[in-house]
């Protein structure tokens, strides 16, 4: 007897949760002047909304998003592989609570935040001040609710959290499309063909480029003392050509987020400081010190979180402690030097593809004085194919696993 439809049941439940997370961010606070939603090109907090499902303007129950979870995520994430004795063991109740503490700190934050800045219709006989923390409670509420949902798509169904940004992903593709087919429909004429077609085109190459990268890797061969058999020479290990994903950019904007906010928080103890205000533009992309510091973040993060995170030194000291080595290559030290190499020409190689489709239409929005949603598509595309790819890898696992027979 065949196992059950693993991989139809879990879709199923996931369709139920995002019904239930689209469902949170259509209610509205009631006593909240309901205000329209912040332009996707208005800036890289804008963006960071977008993915994130998080906005300033936006007035929901869930309108804080994943951005204090994610942002906790990164921060716990890079300080344990960073800071931590890599001799001790992982502890991930450890790493849960650290991210629990910090992501509500963090909510509260951005919460308080957000409440400021929305407007108030009366409301009973509470004060504008109750309001206040009221929606700031509720928005903190909300963020936790959508992180249990996160949590329950984690366990039955597909995706975890990478299912809810892919949504938030494609509903800000759809605004920038619709941006855009109003763009070229305004040419008129075989203009309007020719905008087509290079959109598409220019979609079609962002995607085929990023699941190439995606497929890639390199493989240097194992040569392992006890096994000696036919497939020995098909073990080997592998380093993928995008070694952290699409991450890295995720990485930049939750580096962007904080300082952002707590420029905001200054800005209200200490109004009109002109540092403040070239601050808050810097982190929100709107001038060229902005933009090359985020191409500059994004370089290096992707170098020293693809070494962190592959620990080219580690799969060398566990090759020799057990004995094995890579051919023509002596253990230990000069193993270690050659993964760590093809680790950073991976993550330079994919670096650099990703620098090349992000930073110069930030450039030319900046020199444009621009703010559409058009000039930050390239990189919301390529962040798209990149959590495409990893659903589609988590799918083929269920969908394997449903072809393996029960013994009894």
């Amino acid at each position: 007897m065949r196992n059950h439809r693993i991989l139809l049941g879990r879709m199923e439940y996931s369709v139920l949760i995002v019904l239930v997370y689209l469902l949170g961010r259509s209610i509205p606070i009631p006593w909240v002047v309901y205000q329209e939603a912040e332009s996707a090109g208005s800036g890289i907090q804008a963006l960071i909304g977008s993915f994130l499902g998080s906005s300033l303007s936006t007035t929901s129950l869930f309108s804080l998003g994943l951005a204090p979870w994610v942002t906790a995520m990164v921060m716990v994430s890079v300080f344990q592989k960073t800071l931590e004795d890599k001799t001790q063991k992982k502890s991930p109740g450890r790493a849960n609570r650290a991210t629990l503490f910090l992501a509500t700190i963090l909510a509260f934050v951005q919460a308080l935040v957000s409440a400021v800045k929305m407007q108030y219709q009366p409301w009973g006989n509470l004060r504008t001040t109750d309001l206040w923390l009221l929606t700031a409670a509720i928005l903190v509420g909300g963020s936790f609710l959508i992180r249990w949902l996160v949590g329950r798509n984690t366990t039955w169904g597909i995706g975890g959290q990478t299912l809810i940004i892919l949504v938030n992903i494609l509903g800000n593709l759809r605004q920038v499309v619709m941006e855009y087919i109003r763009s070229a429909a305004g040419a008129g004429g075989w203009k309007f063909v020719c905008f087509l077609f290079l959109g598409g085109a220019a979609v079609l190459v962002i995607f085929t480029v990023m699941l190439f990268l995606e497929g890639g890797e390199f493989r240097s061969t194992v040569r392992r003392i006890g096994i000696n058999n036919l497939y020995a020479e098909d073990d080997y290990i592998a380093i993928r050509l995008t070694p952290v994903g699409t991450m890295p950019v995720m990485y930049v904007m939750s580096f962007f987020t904080i300082p952002y906010y707590v420029l905001l928080i200054l800005n209200w103890f200490l109004p009109g400081r002109k540092w403040i205000e070239e601050g808050l533009s810097v982190m929100n992309l709107n001038q060229l010190t902005g933009v090359w510091i985020f191409g500059g973040l994004l370089l290096l993060l992707t170098a020293v979180l693809a070494v962190i995170f592959v620990g080219p030194g580690e799969i060398a000291k566990n090759l020799e402690r057990q004995g094995d080595f890579l051919d023509y290559l002596e253990p230990g030290r000069e193993t270690a030097w050659h993964l760590r190499g093809q680790t950073l020409m991976a993550a330079l190689l994919s670096g650099a593809v990703t620098w090349l489709l992000v930073i110069p239409p930030l450039v030319i929005r900046v020199l444009r004085g621009g703010t559409s949603g058009i000039y930050m598509a390239p990189m919301t595309i390529m962040v798209a194919a990149g959590m495409a790819a990893e659903l589609l890898e988590e799918a083929k696992v269920y969908r394997t696993m449903e072809n393996y027979k029960p013994f009894l």
